[in-house]
């Protein structure tokens, strides 16, 4: 969580003999030290313990601007804002399937990984007391495929959030991918959601090239260099499109802006034909994933039969990299 929010710190207290009192005898400064080793000894699995049993952070899904629009069902269970059954159940043999929704595998994935994770249902803020998720509870916010415009407080909090250290996980799709036909699709929405690109980066829209493109690429950034290309989740080695976006790198708005995956053709650095890109803003971090594709786990709502195992593809390097993205946005503990 953002600091505004605080951090929990485990607190170990010890007490001190009251004055007056005799020294412990033999039997009693054995079990003193023992106490002490056992106090110890607990200390250090602590320590040691792995992310399923650590204290979680915490990821924040949006669902209040058409992510269930259309034939999309980007939602990690369809029960929000808390998924259902509880993420308890959740241990390293669990099945992406756990819950329902087109991207359940992304949420179950998380969990393993320390995450406890929430659903948005509404109205987006930053610094809202009053509101339990609001987005200073949340240590990345990850929004798949928009189909409904935020507002424009909802764009300056989210854009606030990220400056005070949030993490945003940004996901689009191809142009004209308008799934409620209302004129409104996820290229347009980001792009009027930063218009002065602070963030660093332009969706490719109507009358941009490479706006709407199905590659598997493996035009990766070097691991060494990429901010989500080698990561918790292991090293990226493809991306794969079906009709996505491309960006165009905007480093005069926001110097920090790069890319981590470009299409085969375009040269490795180049500021345009990016498919996944990563940057910077005041104290916090943003990653772009330019088609919803990657992130589909083809699982979904039973009345919906357009789902793909876009996860898995590119030798399952979709996932890796939604992961990577997820976990650098959010900020190593």
């Amino acid at each position: 969580m953002l600091a505004s929010s605080g951090h929990r710190r485990a607190a170990f207290v010890g007490g001190h003999a009251a004055p007056g009192r005799a020294r412990p005898g033999p039997v009693r400064a054995r079990l003193t030290a023992r106490s002490a080793l056992l106090t110890l000894t607990a200390l250090a699995a602590l320590l040691c313990a792995s992310p399923l049993h650590a204290a979680p952070r915490r990821a924040l899904f949006d669902n209040a601007h058409g992510e269930q629009a259309g034939n999309a069902d980007w939602v990690i269970d369809d029960q929000q804002p808390a998924p259902y059954p509880t993420e308890a159940g959740i241990d390293r043999r669990t099945d992406g399937q756990y819950w329902t929704g087109g991207i359940s595998t992304w949420g179950v994935e998380l969990v393993k990984q320390g995450f406890s994770v929430r659903t948005n249902d509404r109205v987006i803020t930053f610094g809202d007391r009053g509101n339990p998720l609001d987005l200073s509870n949340f240590d990345v916010f990850i929004v798949p495929e928009p189909n409904r415009p935020f507002t424009s407080a909802e764009a300056r909090a989210v854009l606030a959030y990220v400056h005070a250290g949030g993490g945003l996980v940004a996901v689009g799709d191809h142009d004209r991918s308008d799934r409620d036909r209302d004129g409104q699709d996820s290229p347009r929405i980001w792009n009027a959601f930063d218009p002065g690109r602070v963030l660093g980066v332009h969706w490719g829209s109507a009358g941009d090239t490479d706006a709407n493109i199905t590659q598997l690429s493996r035009n990766v950034a070097d691991p060494a260099g990429g901010r989500c290309i080698r990561g918790p989740a292991g090293t990226v080695r493809a991306l794969e499109f079906h009709n996505g976006t491309t960006f165009a790198l905007d480093s005069k708005a926001n110097p920090s802006v790069r890319g981590e995956v470009w299409m085969n053709a375009a040269r490795r650095g180049s500021r345009s034909r990016v498919m996944a890109a990563s940057s910077t803003y005041g104290k916090g971090r943003a990653a772009f994933i330019g088609d919803s594709s990657v992130v589909d786990d083809g699982s979904a709502a039973a009345d919906n039969r357009n789902i793909y195992p876009g996860w898995t593809e590119a030798g399952g390097s979709n996932g890796i990299l939604a992961m990577n993205a997820t976990r650098w946005a959010a900020r190593p503990r």
